[in-house]
């Protein structure tokens, strides 16, 4: 597996995750991490890894329910986390919150075995 496949994956396992844990069951040691990785993921010059990393803030973050989750996920970054994040909110994951959710994707489960 490449670094853009290793990507595209953590993207669609969050996006995953998102669906099937409730935020009250959704770990900040899991969150601490996956977040900036996801972020990064959206400055990605592949645009299969950028809207998959993009997609995938929007459901780990709930922005479609509301900004409650999106603040207990911003207070738990740091500085420099919480400025990357709350800048890529502003600038591309409220348009595509305020669209209609796709379809929901299969993910292979034998990739979480």
């Amino acid at each position: 597996m490449n670094d853009l496949q290793v990507k595209q994956l953590i993207a669609r396992v969050s996006i995953y995750l998102a669906r099937v844990v409730s935020p009250e069951k959704t770990q900040p040691e899991l969150l601490r991490p996956l977040l900036p990785t996801l972020v990064n993921g959206t400055k990605e010059k592949n645009s299969v890894v950028k809207a998959n990393s993009e997609l995938a803030l929007v459901a780990v973050l709930r922005l479609r329910q509301g900004d409650d989750f999106q603040q207990k996920c911003m207070a738990m970054l740091d500085v420099g986390a919480r400025e990357s994040l709350s800048d890529v909110i502003g600038k591309v994951l409220r348009k595509i919150a305020n669209q209609p959710e796709s379809k929901e994707e299969e993910l292979d489960d034998t990739l979480l075995v």
